[in-house]
């Protein structure tokens, strides 16, 4: 029913309650607008999460296969620090179009955000320093190990992430999660079975680079976490959003590259 109350109207639901929910029976009127949005169905949100994961997937691999066609001996371009400190940055101009563009018309903000003090840009630098041995190291080490040899030691990359996040204190290790750990560190074992590699020295001098790469994402992410997590909404870095987060970090990765690659 329609009511008018001092000049304004509003949407009224009559809601009548029986005595064992209110204790004695009575009229309630409650406005439309406080009423809780629908909630959206599971199935819905589940094939979200699936069609999100097979993109990031399938990216991913498409990223790989032409990384390695560029970067490997008597390919187009052999240089894979130099390589990396050209698409970082690239990448972070997106992000930051992005951040500037799609994310205030979909997440419009009503009070601006407060500007970063030096003490956030320096974790900003350090998160990029730390990514950009990260990345060029990956990249590297494509140089040196077929992709099946990179599978199956970034197979293992899964427990080293939770490893690493039970020891900042973000997440707990439970068996079942050990379990799944060590399925896909038995796929990625499988799927290198069959392939020739390259000569030992060759071989391990990739795989040295991989380790590393892992272990120096690990850190990132868990720093990542700890800092956007653990702060304040009120603070200039804890109202970025990921997107924003690279537009900061990735001209950082690209240029500790081309330091690296000089």
């Amino acid at each position: 029913m329609r009511r008018s109350y001092s000049g304004f109207e509003r949407d009224v639901v009559a809601i009548s309650l029986d005595d064992d929910e209110v204790g004695d029976r009575g009229l309630f009127y409650h406005g439309l607008g406080d009423l809780p949005p629908i909630p959206e169905p599971r199935w819905r949100q589940w094939l979200k999460i699936f069609l999100f994961i097979t993109l990031w997937w399938v990216s991913a691999i498409v990223i790989i296969m032409s990384i390695k066609l560029t970067v490997s001996d008597n390919c187009i371009f052999p240089y894979p620090f130099a390589f990396t400190s050209f698409t970082q940055p690239t990448t972070g101009f997106v992000a930051w179009m992005v951040s500037i563009t799609v994310l205030p018309a979909m997440y419009p903000k009503s009070i601006p955000s407060p500007s970063l003090s030096r003490s956030e840009l320096g974790l900003l630098f350090a998160i990029g320093v730390i990514q950009g041995f990260e990345i060029g190291l990956t990249n590297a080490a494509l140089k040196y190990l077929s992709v099946a040899d990179r599978t199956l030691i970034s197979s293992t990359n899964v427990f080293f992430m939770m490893a690493t996040a039970w020891m900042w204190g973000l997440e707990r290790l439970g068996c079942l999660r050990l379990l799944s750990a060590f399925f896909m560190i038995l796929g990625g074992v499988v799927q290198a079975f069959g392939y020739q590699t390259a000569g030992q020295q060759t071989q391990l001098t990739g795989c040295l680079m991989q380790v590393v790469s892992m272990a120096l994402g690990c850190q990132r992410w868990a720093f990542v976490q700890h800092v956007m997590k653990r702060l304040s909404s009120d603070t200039a870095l804890g109202q970025l959003s990921k997107v924003e987060l690279l537009a900061y970090t990735l001209p950082v990765t690209g240029l500790v590259c081309f330091v690296v690659a000089a």
